[in-house]
């Protein structure tokens, strides 16, 4: 590390204390990102600056940026247990994997490598420790294999890879491996016991989001599960029936408390979503309700309701203005309400080739049918909307001049830039770089923005 790169990260950390207390949060971020910018043009080899841009990029949705940094990372091996959280955690909800020069499936995909090749290397370790008599290291590998199989990272690289792939029907841009792989999510969401708890880590990864946890995989499991079938072409009733048991048995272990911790908001809707979209499906192929589940027309009416309310947030465009770049936020509840679309689309499509049958008996099946109709026109104008509203976004961005970003970035006018922090990094770096800095944010979320808009309703 040059002598000089420490007092840069401290003044980084500064600018991130001070945007918490100050509310031109943004101008403190991007402030510190220029600066972390600025310390890896004089040293590419500064890993924790690297890490830093990585996480913070993600603030604004920059996953371009993201992406550059977290390659230039080059994470191999036994790394990618505690880098991949960095970049990959909440990728499924926050950026479509159409980045020039980075595909985030496959990446996923390399690291999951890992994880599948140590795995089958270690019984010929054990093989090799038992020829030489070592007991302890056989034992020592076993308990590896545990920790290996059955990984925080990996569940979440595994579904988290699923989702990408969902959001775009299976056509992922350039993806070179088998796309989906839904055997390997369905064992190890079988095999999950609710024991796979996440270590605590020392360094803060300056992810926006929540951090990764078991509650998160979990979410995860239960809502791929739910998702999946609801967009599979066919529903056959044993594989509902066998995904009931497990979908009920995940959600037991589902952890509610302290959810607001390690969940948005965005995603306990989800969540309740993928409840009653589960409800429809046993509807669907005729299934009869259990007591704990609710009854179809009930769901339907629910999801209409969550449909009605966020129909309401994206109809007030005054509701999410941002004073320089959309932020993580905004992608965030942006892909999970498309994502949401797109399942509601495919299954209100299928409860209307849907006929009455015997183990649905007591169900209103015509209330069924207009539900779902009307569930259908909200799914589609809900998804217009939100398109609508990063079309807005992209003209802001496409509206903005360096003039108009310096100053934004600076603080505001001459007399506020007088705040000691915006003046030294304004002075360490020089204007002509800052310009450059952000003119690379704006030409970032530019991509950012035309990937949410590249997300089609259906196939």
């Amino acid at each position: 590390m040059h002598p000089g790169d420490q007092a840069c990260l401290v003044v980084v950390d500064a600018l991130l204390m001070l945007g918490k207390l100050n509310a031109k949060v943004s101008a403190a971020i991007l402030q510190a990102l220029c600066l972390l910018e600025f310390v890896l043009a004089d040293n590419k080899h500064n890993f924790l600056a690297r890490t830093q841009l990585a996480g913070l990029s993600q603030t604004f949705g920059l996953y371009n940026l993201a992406s550059q940094a977290y390659q230039a990372l080059d994470v191999k091996e036994v790394l990618h247990e505690t880098m991949c959280p960095l970049l990959f955690l909440r990728i499924g909800s926050t950026h479509a994997p159409t980045l020039k020069g980075f595909n985030s499936y496959d990446a996923m995909t390399k690291a999951l490598d890992f994880y599948s090749k140590s795995l089958d290397k270690i019984p010929d370790y054990q093989s090799l420790a038992l020829e030489h008599a070592n007991y302890t290291q056989v034992i020592h590998m076993h308990q590896f294999r545990e920790q290996l199989y059955l990984s925080p990272t990996r569940l979440m690289l595994v579904f988290e890879r699923k989702r990408l792939a969902r959001l775009l029907h299976d056509q992922v841009p350039g993806a070179s491996g088998k796309i989906d792989q839904p055997e390997l999510a369905d064992e190890l969401r079988n095999a999950y016991s609710g024991t796979a708890e996440v270590p605590k880590r020392a360094q803060p990864d300056r992810h926006p989001g929540p951090p990764l946890t078991k509650q998160y995989n979990e979410w995860l499991m239960i809502v791929d599960l739910a998702f999946e079938l609801a967009r599979s072409k066919q529903l056959e009733k044993a594989s509902v029936e066998a995904s009931l048991q497990t979908f009920m048995h995940l959600l037991k272990l589902f952890d509610g408390r302290g959810t607001e911790k390690v969940l948005t908001d965005a995603e306990m809707n989800i969540l309740k979503a993928s409840e009653t979209v589960f409800s429809v499906l046993l509807y669907l192929v005729g299934i009869a309700i259990p007591a704990d589940v609710l009854d179809a027309s009930v769901a339907l009416k629910t999801l209409e309701a969550t449909m009605a309310t966020s129909l309401e947030k994206y109809s007030d465009h005054t509701q999410d203005q941002f004073d320089i770049l959309p932020n993580w936020t905004a992608y965030h509840e942006a892909y999970l309400t498309l994502e949401l679309c797109q399942v509601l689309d495919a299954l209100t499509e299928k409860v209307q080739k849907t006929k009455p049958n015997s183990a649905t008996s007591g169900v209103d099946h015509k209330a069924v049918q207009e539900s779902a109709k009307r569930l259908k026109t909200q799914a589609k104008e809900l998804f217009e909307l939100v398109q609508k509203q990063f079309s807005t976004y992209k003209k802001d961005v496409a509206g903005y001049d360096n003039a108009q970003l310096l100053q934004l970035v600076m603080g505001g006018d001459e007399a506020e830039t007088e705040m000691v922090v915006a003046r030294m990094v304004y002075e360490v770096m020089g204007v002509q770089n800052v310009k450059r800095f952000l003119q690379n944010y704006v030409n970032s979320a530019r991509i950012s923005i035309d990937a949410v808009l590249s997300i089609k309703l259906r196939k």
